[in-house]
């Protein structure tokens, strides 16, 4: 149980690590998908651990599916810097990197 909280913030450094590597936007991309899955489901195990009615797992999940696709559906990659850029943020250009200026596909 007491491993949760580090499980928790090793995954937060990956997550500083994946948006800050120099790689291109297709391997980030990937990555960051990977992480938002692995995210939600070490959420579902915490959830299930500790909560001391599983039935509140009904609402959990449908929740978190709906967070994860808004992540993963508002978060774009610049195909030429790399940088991640939040869309759906009210102030940001939502088709041109706020970094590099290029048109996001």
């Amino acid at each position: 149980m007491r491993y949760l909280g580090l499980a928790f913030a090793s995954l937060s450094a990956i997550l500083v690590y994946i948006l800050s590597m120099d790689k291109k936007a297709v391997v980030k991309r990937t990555a960051f998908r990977w992480y938002v899955i692995l995210v939600s489901l070490l959420l579902l195990l915490f959830m299930s651990l500790v909560a001391e009615s599983l039935v509140l797992l009904v609402f959990v999940v449908p929740v978190l599916v709906v967070v994860d696709f808004i992540w993963l559906k508002y978060t774009r990659f610049c195909e030429w810097c790399g940088r991640a850029v939040q869309t759906n943020l009210p102030y940001v250009d939502k088709e041109f990197c706020s970094r590099c200026g290029s048109r996001f596909l």
